[in-house]
């Protein structure tokens, strides 16, 4: 199976489509992860945050303890202290919500940045590959069991552009009809050419 046209101006066309798909994959990678750091990078001040307010939990906590050991008046003291300690607990864990959330966000956008451009392209790239895989593989069966150029020139006649045509003869397909030899031998060309196939020695 053939991946490739024939040396031409469509081969040119498939090895630029081809190094585009590349330079897009691996834009659409570096673009996405970017925006997956960009996005996570928002979470530092947070953790930062988190972090402070954790090491003065632990010293609130180190300090009601402390205090709750005093005679008398221990407890009055140490309650206080507690519920501070608590509390900055209470809003260590609402930043780490916030910081998971954040990071799921990351993720999302990270991944729909790398996979829509990559998608869309790839949808426009990959089926007009896999047609002329297909399609050459034909022809080039076709004219190895023997098929003349007859077939590709009525091919040619529905599928090359008018002026291609035009070029050929003034009535393409009148020259056809009545067997013009010329005419059907620059129609099925041109059409495997179109197709990417080279026509064999002797046709």
């Amino acid at each position: 199976m053939a991946v490739y046209a024939k040396p031409s101006w469509r081969l040119v066309g498939q090895v630029i489509a081809d190094v585009a798909t590349v330079g897009v994959s691996v834009g659409s990678y570096l673009a996405g992860r970017a925006t997956y750091t960009a996005i996570w990078d928002l979470t530092n001040p947070l953790s930062g945050t988190a972090s402070t307010l954790s090491s003065l939990q632990g010293k609130l906590s180190e300090a009601a303890a402390k205090a709750g050991q005093i005679p008398a008046v221990g407890e009055s003291l140490r309650a206080p202290l507690a519920d501070m300690a608590n509390q900055v607990g209470t809003v260590i864990s609402q930043i780490g919500d916030q910081v998971g959330l954040i990071q799921r966000v990351a993720g999302l956008a990270g991944l729909a940045v790398f996979l829509v451009p990559l998608v869309v392209w790839w949808l426009m790239w990959l089926p007009a590959r896999v047609r002329f895989a297909r399609e050459s593989k034909a022809a080039t069966k076709m004219l190895a069991a023997g098929v003349g150029l007859d077939l590709f020139a009525l091919r040619g006649l529905a599928h090359l552009p008018l002026r291609t045509l035009s070029r050929v003869a003034s009535d393409p397909v009148a020259a056809w009809r009545d067997g013009d030899q010329k005419v059907i031998s620059a129609l099925g060309r041109k059409e495997l050419d179109r197709l990417g196939v080279k026509a064999p020695k002797g046709l």
